[in-house]
């Protein structure tokens, strides 16, 4: 597979995936960062500076919940999970949201997840403000045992 840089072409590939399963639920997912270079770079320290540093990846505990778990395996911003419609296209993804209550940004915060691979789920972070709301930022997440 050709490595892909640019988030259009990631945008893309993500817009011609099926959503996840639900017996995809629970697992722990690892991520990792793609897209171009200032993004996979710029990515953590955003990411921390937003209150989760050390970023690992997301546990999935059921249909319904997951939360982000951090270097030291703190786990920390409880989500709510659910299958819905994607803000990019429309068609189904697995939605995880923060919610209302959540601190600023994450509030506005949602990633959506297609099926890359068999291990693997593209994600696209969204923000809900004008301009962001279909501009998704590319991630990976990656099943672990």
């Amino acid at each position: 597979m050709a490595i892909i840089t640019s988030l259009s072409a990631w945008r893309a590939r993500f817009l011609a995936l099926p959503a996840p399963q639900p017996a995809a639920i629970p697992s722990f997912r690892r991520v990792a960062f793609v897209g171009p270079f200032w993004l996979r770079q710029s990515a953590p320290t955003a990411i921390g500076l937003g209150g989760l540093p050390g970023w690992l990846g997301k546990r999935f505990i059921s249909a319904d919940q997951a939360i982000n778990v951090l270097a030291g395996g703190e786990e920390r911003l409880p989500m709510r999970v659910e299958f819905g419609a994607s803000w990019l296209d429309g068609k189904p993804v697995l939605v995880c949201g923060y919610g209302r209550d959540a601190p600023f940004p994450w509030r506005r915060v949602r990633d959506e997840f297609r099926v890359l691979s068999e291990t693997a789920w593209l994600g696209m972070t969204l923000v809900d403000l004008p301009g962001l709301r279909r501009t998704g930022w590319p991630f990976l997440l990656t099943l672990e045992d």
